[in-house]
């Protein structure tokens, strides 16, 4: 089963849904809107996060417009890379476009990748990054606190889904979205 959803380049007064999801217990939906210089030719996308659910606060770090081309190197679609990160405080970021406009053709698709970025411990004040970290268990220390049994999740021990064998990478579920242009 396909699930796309759909973009109108020639909107460009309003943002369009493009990628839902969820991390940390957050669920968030990640708006575009679409600046075109001509009928399908994309010159800016301008990105915004709304968390809905959820304790954790989610935000952009980065996002950037790759351009799709088939065997014959014509240009049939392209894809946002975004990343995302837990307690980032930018909620709104402009795609880099690399100082270039973009053909979208007609019917083409326009794909998001959302990519996690990591905490930088896998404990931190309390928050525990469970998209790259799998923990169980404490254990007392000599000190009189704890020590926990912290590792890569790489697999999950109690996961139904396998993990892609690179390694530990954080958001492995629901990590692209598929739009049609219209």
């Amino acid at each position: 089963m396909n699930l796309i959803g759909n973009i109108q380049l020639s909107d460009n007064q309003n943002h369009q849904a493009i990628y839902s999801s969820q991390l940390y217990g957050t669920f968030f939906m990640i708006y575009a809107k679409f600046t075109c210089q001509a009928p399908y030719k994309i010159s800016a996308i301008d990105l915004h996060i709304f968390n809905y659910k959820g304790l954790i606060d989610i935000g952009i770090t980065r996002a950037r417009y790759v351009p799709e081309t088939n065997e014959k190197k014509k240009i049939v679609g392209g894809h946002i890379i975004v990343e995302v990160k837990a307690f980032h405080k930018k909620h709104q970021v402009l795609v880099d476009m690399g100082g270039k406009v973009y053909d979208c053709p007609l019917k083409g698709f326009i794909e998001v990748e959302r990519r996690v970025a990591k905490q930088s411990k896998a404990l931190n004040n309390g928050f525990f990054d469970n998209e790259f970290y799998y923990r169980e268990g404490f254990e007392r220390n000599s000190q009189g606190g704890y020590d926990q049994k912290i590792q890569n999740r790489t697999p999950v021990p109690d996961s139904d889904y396998t993990l892609p064998p690179q390694g530990p990478v954080g958001g492995v579920i629901c990590p692209r979205s598929k739009n049609r242009v219209l």
